[in-house]
Order: C-alpha cells, then structure tokens, then sequence
C-alpha cells in the first residue's frame, strides 16, 4: 500500500509546482501588460500634450515613468511601445520630463511654428569668441528654449570656461541669463573664456561657440560657427551641418540628423505652400496699388515668391526667402501692404 500513496505524493507534488509555474508565468505576462498599457497611456498623454501646446501655444510640462526613446516621424518611441502623433514640426531629445513649448519663426509675411520639448537641466554655453556675433547667436538659441519659472522642471543656463571655472546656476533662468548673465560676461574685460573640459553630470547639453573651426573638447556636445546672426554651420563628432536660424542648431542639439532633417523637411512643404497662398493675395493686392515704387516692390516681392515655390533646394530657397523678408518689411514701412 505504500507504493501507490507514494506515487500519490510525487504526482501531487508535480502537479502542484506545474501549477505554480503557471500560474506565476500568467501573473507575469499580466503585469507585463499592465506596464505596456499604462506606457502606451503615458504616450497618449504626451501625444495630447504636444497637439495642445501646439494649438494654444501655452508651455506645458509632462512627466512620465519611462523614458521616450526618439521621436521617429510619425511615431513616438517608448521603452514601452509606439505611439503614431500627427506630422507637425517636433523636436525633442530623449527623456522622461520634458518642458514643452510652441515656438515661431516669423519671416514677416508668414510665421511657422514648431513644437521643442526639452529636458529639465542645465545648458551650457562655451563662446571662445567674445563678438556680436557670438552673443547673437547664444541669444537666439535661448530666445527658442522654454521659460520654466512656472514649471517644477527647471531649464537653467551657464557660461564657461574661464580657465576650468564653470559660472552656472539653477537661478538662471532664460529670460535673467540672456538680459543680465551674458552681457556681464561679455562686456567684462575681466573675463577671459577658453575651451575646457565639462564633466557636471547634471548638465543636459553643452554648446561650444566659435568664428571658426576648431577642435573642440566637449565632444558629447555640439560646436557652432555662425557665419552671421542667423547662419553658419554646426559640427557634431560625427558631421557638419548648415543651419539658417537658431531652430536648426536646437534640432541637431536635442534630436540629431533625424530632428535636423524633419523639421527642414516640414519648413520646406510648409514654405511652399505659404508661398504659393501668398502670391495668389499678392496678385489680388497688387490691381488696387497705385503707387510707382510699391507696384516695384510688389513685383520683386512675387519673384521672390516664385523663385521660393520653383526651388528644389531649402538653402537656396532660404536666400530668396529672406530677399523677400527684407522686400516686406520694406513695403510695410512704406504702407504698400
């Protein structure tokens, strides 16, 4: 009688840890499709956010409890899935509290908006050149960057090297570094800056300013080279890239070639089509001018507006981009329009 009562206890004993085994792998395989949901639900409170802040143009703050990967036009890419958002100009860099914010370029007789959204911390800013040009050109970049005085995140800006001394502080906010941080230091014969290492692990980026090409230190960061107050080029340790405004230096700086190309590649179509709208009201406009010199203008003006729809190339197309810029603003002064 003892053998089929031990064969009874092994087999309840197989029995039993078959059944654990079950039962832990479908408790797992359901906690793991909680996590999943609630990701995707973290990605479709982003996805909201984004299209609110785009259409109210108010800044905006979002936390999640994984981290966005990339944003790969249409998708937002998460460790926890894919989440397909609507094809408007976004630029962001990997993490998982952001600041968002709506910004514009305003080229007088058309404004494109784009949505930045950055991670909480510290920029630094490395000019090895103390010109116009240079403070121009920080002050550009930090104009586009998100006020976080209402926000818990906190985006805050430095200046460096004097020597190895970092100047950075949490209190320095967009709008106190760019009016009383940046002409202190510019102005102040006292201060010196040169290239040096940045080790602060709290830093998100580090920008490195220079009127030419120089092998720069922080490689983990970006080198600018502006050209003029709008133009010149940046250079990753991968690349060199041609940037037109401060927009391009942010994308290549938050979001790399794929943040570079799609925010060009929307600028573009987005360009054209204003173009094209604006040449159609040009043409009305211009039968009730009376005016010599505004019917000249006027005509310049939509050259330049079919030279823009024409283009097959956005570099050549910002030129007479910003020929008609300047055309318009002139006619403005001049009541033409």
């Amino acid at each position: 009688m003892m053998a089929p009562n031990l064969f009874k206890i092994i087999f309840g004993l197989i029995a039993s840890a078959f059944i654990l085994i079950v039962v832990f792998r479908l408790s797992s395989s359901y906690m793991d499709i909680g996590e999943v949901s609630k990701g995707i639900n973290e990605l479709r409170g982003f996805k909201k956010i984004v299209n609110d802040v785009y259409t109210t143009g108010l800044v905006s703050e979002y936390e999640m409890g994984s981290e966005i990967k990339a944003y790969i036009p249409p998708n937002l890419v998460s460790d926890k899935g894919v989440m397909e958002i609507a094809r408007i100009p976004l630029i962001l860099s990997p993490a998982k509290h952001f600041i968002i914010k709506r910004g514009e370029i305003d080229v007088e007789w058309w404004k494109f908006y784009f949505v930045i959204a950055v991670p909480a911390g510290g920029i630094i800013f490395i000019p090895l050149n103390k010109t116009a040009i240079v403070l121009s050109t920080i002050r550009g970049m930090v104009e586009m960057l998100p006020a976080t005085d209402k926000t818990k995140g906190k985006i805050y800006f430095g200046i460096g090297c004097n020597d190895s001394d970092i100047f950075i502080s949490k209190r320095w906010g967009k709008e106190y570094f760019s009016e009383r941080v940046l002409p202190y230091f510019f102005y102040n014969p006292e201060f010196e800056f040169n290239d040096c290492l940045v080790n602060d692990k709290q830093l998100a980026f580090i920008i490195t300013l220079s009127e030419e090409a120089v092998e720069f230190k922080n490689k983990n960061g970006i080198l600018v080279i502006p050209e003029t107050n709008e133009t010149g080029y940046v250079l990753t340790k991968e690349k060199r890239y041609f940037y037109k405004n401060p927009l391009d230096i942010l994308a290549i700086l938050l979001g790399g070639e794929r943040a570079y190309n799609h925010i060009n590649s929307v600028f573009f179509k987005e360009l054209k089509i204003a173009a094209n709208f604006k040449e159609r009201e040009m043409n009305l406009l211009q039968r009730d001018i009376e005016d010599e010199e505004c019917k000249k203008l006027s005509d310049e003006f939509l050259d330049e507006l079919d030279e823009i729809r024409m283009e097959e190339s956005l570099e050549e197309a910002y030129k007479h981009l910003a020929h008609s810029t300047d055309i318009y603003k002139y006619m403005r002064l001049k009541a033409c329009v």
